[in-house]
């Protein structure tokens, strides 16, 4: 289900915004998003841990960070544990 969502989100970018469409233009530059399916209040939780939630932060649109993206997972999986 996973790998049609995210389908149909790379395709409705694509739709939607140029400078999108033109980075992923032959898969050069951007890869198709891969959508990672977790419990409600998951990414919101981790917000708060990492001192990012609240009206003067903004929720990342895209995490070039590696680090980051390393720690979202971890939390993710971590809770799901639970």
């Amino acid at each position: 289900m996973a790998g049609r969502f995210s389908a149909h989100i790379d395709l409705a970018l694509k739709e939607r915004n140029a400078d999108y469409r033109e980075h992923r233009r032959n898969d050069i530059q951007l890869d198709v998003p891969r959508v990672i399916l977790v419990d409600p209040g998951i990414f919101t939780n981790w917000l708060r841990t990492c001192g990012r939630l609240g009206g003067q932060n903004k929720v990342p649109r895209v995490i070039n960070d590696q680090a980051l993206l390393a720690d979202l997972k971890r939390h993710a999986l971590a809770v799901q544990k639970e």
